[in-house]
C-alpha cells in the first residue's frame, strides 16, 4: 500500500523539480519511503508503506531488469506468488520477493491482458519504454484510488484528490458534483468536486501515448461473472482461500471486529490460518446502547483466544476530531459510520499494524440489504429467499442516499413525489424514506434557480436491453456507486490518513466470480446471505450466524445534534453560502432549532456540514 503521483506530458527539468513537494503530501499513504524518477515524457513518484518484502530492493517507482518498463504501483497482489512461479516456468528470473516485480514481469510476459490473473487491490501505472506507451490500470471495484486531471502541465494522475488540486491550479469547482453529495452522501461514479478531474474507473485498462492521448480501452475483468469464467469450488473453499491470501504480509496482520456475521466468519478463518495470535479491534460508544458490538466482539475473542482491543469513543472526541476526520477525506463522504472508521485506524495505528483485515463487501456479494430485493421485484421479476425492505428496522441497513446518478427514476420537481416510471427505466431506489427526505429538505436549502436547471432525478434509459437479467443489472449498479464510491472509498481515505491498509476479503476475485455467476445464471438462483449462513456452519458458532442482522449502528441522533450546535457560526459563514449554494437565512433558522428538529432533518444539516468543512481547503 502506497501513494503514486505520475505526470505525462513535457516534464522540463525546472518544473519537475517542484514535483517532490507535491509527492510529500502523500507521505501518509506511504511514510516508509518516498523516491521519484524522470524517464522521456513522464515523471513517476512514490512514497512506501512497507508491507510485502522490506527491503530496498522492492522500492519504488520500480526498473525491470531490461530497463525498458517503469512502474509505480498503489496496492497488493495477494496470489502474485503463484503468478511468480508460472512466469519461473518461462524462464524469468526474480531479484526481490516483492508482488511489484511480478506485476511489471507479468505485463513484459502478457501485457495488459494479464492483468485478468490478478486477484488483489490495485492503482498502477506502467511507462513501457520499448513501446513508448504507457498503461494506467484500477482494480476491479475500485479499492486503490486513482484520480486523473488534465492541466497545463500535461496529464496528473495520484492517489489523493488534493494533490492534483495542489499541483492543477486554477482549478474550478464542480457544482453538479456538490449538488449530487447533498441528494445522496458521496460523489458518483467518475466524478469529483474538481471540474478538470476525474476518477479513473475500476475494473479498467487504458493505453497513452507520451504526450497523454487516449490510444485504447481495456475491460480487465467482467463486473458480473459469466457462468462460463467461474471457479469451480465451493463458496466456503473460497472464501477460504481469500482469508489466505489477503492475510499475505511480511509485517502483522489485525482484525476490524465488528461482531457481525461477516468480520466474524473473516476473524475466524483468520485465526485459523495465522500461526500467531491475532489482534482484533472493535469501537464501541459512550453511554448504554443496545448496539454496542463490544460484548459480541469480546464473546468471540475468548472464544477465538485473539487480543481484543476495544475502544471507546465519546460524543467529544467527535466534535473535537471532526476537522482532522474530514481533512482525511478525498471526496466529500457523509457515511455515518466514517468517524467510527477514523478512530478505529488510528487506534490501529497506535497498537503498530500497517495491515488489518474487514468483513466488507458481504453484503453487496449476497445481496445483504433488503430493499434491493424490493428493486428488483419493481422491475417485473420475484426473487425467493431474501427479505422485503419493509421489515428492516434500522434506515442505515437500506442504504442511506443509494440514489446514485446512474440509477434515476423521475421525481416530479414540485411535488418532490415519484412519478410512474418510464418502461426504459431501472427501477432502483424508490422505496427509502430518507431519500424522498433528502429529496425534499434539499428544495428547502438549495435555491429553485438551481432546481429548474439541475434535476438529479431526470433520467431514463438505464434499463439494459440486451437481455441481461435485471438482478445483474441491479448488482453492478450497486457495485459501481454504493460499494465503490462510498464505503471502499472511505475506507480507503480513513484508513490510509493513519498508514494503515484495510484488506477485503470478500472482494476477492475468485469468490467475486462465484458469487455474481449465481446472479446471472438465473433470476433465482442469486446467492442470499442466507446461502452464506449455510456454507459457514460448523465455522462460525450458531449464536453469531442466529444472531439477528443490526446493519450500523452510530449515536447520530445525538452526536450530529452537538457537532451542529458546536460549528454552526463555521457553517453559516461557509463555502456553502458564500458559493450561493445554500440559502442562509433558511440555514440559520434551522440551527436556532436543532433540538427540535427530526432526525432525517439533522443528518441533512450533517450533510451540509461535512461538504462546507470539506470545501474549506480549496481557495
Amino acid at each position: 500500500m502506497c501513494g503514486l503521483l505520475v505526470v505525462i506530458g513535457k516534464n522540463d527539468n525546472r518544473e519537475s523539480q517542484h514535483y517532490e513537494t507535491f509527492l510529500d503530501s502523500l507521505s501518509k499513504r506511504g511514510p516508509d519511503r518516498n523516491s521519484f524518477l524522470q524517464e522521456d515524457n513522464i515523471w513517476m513518484g512514490h512514497t512506501r508503506l512497507a508491507i510485502i518484502d522490506l527491503t530496498s530492493n522492492a522500492n519504488q517507482p520500480f526498473l525491470s531488469t531490461d530497463n525498458n518498463h517503469f512502474l509505480t504501483f498503489n496496492g497488493e497482489i495477494y496470489n502474485f506468488r503463484e503468478i511468480r512461479s508460472s512466469l519461473e516456468k518461462l524462464g524469468y528470473k526474480f531479484r526481490t520477493e516483492s508482488d511489484t516485480e511480478v506485476l511489471i514481469t507479468l505485463y513484459k510476459e502478457y501485457g495488459v491482458e494479464g492483468f485478468s490473473q490478478l486477484r488483489g487491490m490495485y492503482a498502477f501505472v506502467i511507462y513501457d519504454k520499448s513501446k513508448e506507451i504507457i498503461i494506467v490500470a484500477r482494480d476491479r471495484f475500485g479499492e486503490k484510488p486513482l484520480y486523473v486531471t488534465d492541466s497545463a502541465k500535461g496529464m496528473i494522475l495520484s492517489s489523493q484528490l488534493l494533490t492534483n488540486y495542489d499541483m492543477a491550479k486554477n482549478a474550478q469547482l464542480n457544482k453538479i458534483a456538490l449538488y449530487d453529495f447533498l441528494f445522496y452522501q458521496y460523489v458518483g461514479p467518475g466524478g469529483t468536486v474538481l471540474k478538470n478531474t476525474r476518477k479513473f474507473a475500476p475494473n479498467t485498462a487504458e493505453i497513452y501515448d507520451l504526450q497523454g492521448e487516449l490510444l485504447s480501452t481495456h475491460q480487465i475483468y467482467p463486473l458480473i461473472a459469466n457462468a462460463t469464467n467461474s471457479p469451480e469450488k465451493s463458496l466456503k473453499k473460497l472464501l477460504e482461500e481469500a482469508v489466505e491470501k489477503n492475510l499475505v504480509s511480511d509485517v502483522p496482520v489485525s482484525i476490524a471486529q465488528s461482531g457481525g456475521l461477516d468480520s466474524v466468519t473473516i476473524a475466524i478463518m483468520a485465526s485459523k490460518i495465522s500461526h500467531a495470535p491475532l489482534h482484533s479491534f472493535t469501537v464501541g460508544y459512550e453511554g448504554d446502547y443496545d448496539f454496542d458490538e463490544r460484548p459480541w466482539a469480546t464473546k468471540l475473542s475468548n472464544y477465538l483466544g485473539t487480543n481484543q482491543h476495544n475502544i471507546r469513543i465519546t460524543c467529544e472526541e467527535f466534535v473535537l476530531d471532526f476537522d482532522e476526520y474530514i481533512s482525511s477525506l478525498q471526496d466529500p463522504i457523509a457515511d455515518p459510520a466514517g468517524y467510527s472508521q477514523f478512530r478505529l485506524a488510528k487506534e490501529i495505528h497506535k497498537a503498530g499494524f500497517k495491515v488489518c483485515l474487514t468483513g466488507l463487501g458481504a453484503d453487496e456479494l449476497f445481496w445483504g440489504y433488503p430493499w434491493l430485493a424490493e428493486a428488483v421485484e419493481k422491475n417485473g421479476y420475484k426473487l425467493i429467499g431474501i427479505p422485503h425492505v419493509e421489515s428492516i428496522s434500522n434506515p442505515y441497513e437500506r442504504i442511506y442516499g443509494l440514489a446514485s446518478q446512474i440509477f434515476k427514476h423521475r421525481l416530479d420537481i414540485i411535488r418532490g413525489r415519484p412519478h410512474k416510471l418510464e418502461k426504459e427505466s431501472l427501477y432502483f431506489y424508490s422505496s427509502n424514506s430518507e431519500f424522498n427526505s433528502a429529496f425534499s429538505l434539499s428544495r428547502k436549502y438549495i435555491s429553485n434557480d438551481v432546481l429548474e436547471v439541475y434535476n438529479p432525478f431526470e433520467m431514463s434509459g438505464f434499463r439494459d436491453k440486451t437481455g441481461v437479467p435485471i438482478p445483474v443489472q441491479i448488482q453492478k449498479k450497486l457495485f459501481e456507486t454504493w460499494l465503490a464510491c462510498n464505503s471502499l472509498s472511505l475506507i480507503d481515505q480513513v484508513s490510509m490518513h493513519h498508514s494503515v491498509e484495510f484488506r477485503n476479503p470478500f472482494l476477492d476475485s475468485d469468490l467475486a466470480d462465484y458469487a455474481t455467476k449465481s446472479t446471472r445464471q438465473d433470476i433465482n438462483s442469486c446467492l442470499f446471505k442466507g446461502d452464506f449462513k449455510r456454507e459457514i456452519q460448523g465455522i462460525v458458532p450458531k449464536e453469531f450466524i442466529d444472531r439477528p442482522k443490526t446493519g450500523f449502528n452510530f449515536p447520530s441522533n445525538i452526536w450530529f445534534r452537538a457537532l451542529l450546535e458546536a460549528k454552526s457560526e463555521s457553517l453559516l459563514g461557509g463555502n456553502l453560502v458564500k458559493l450561493e449554494i445554500v440559502d442562509v437565512k433558511k440555514l440559520e433558522k434551522s440551527l436556532n432549532q436543532i433540538g427540535k428538529l427530526s432526525w432525517q432533518h439533522v443528518n441533512y444539516l450533517y450533510k451540509l456540514m461535512v461538504l462546507d468543512t470539506y470545501l474549506q481547503r480549496f481557495n
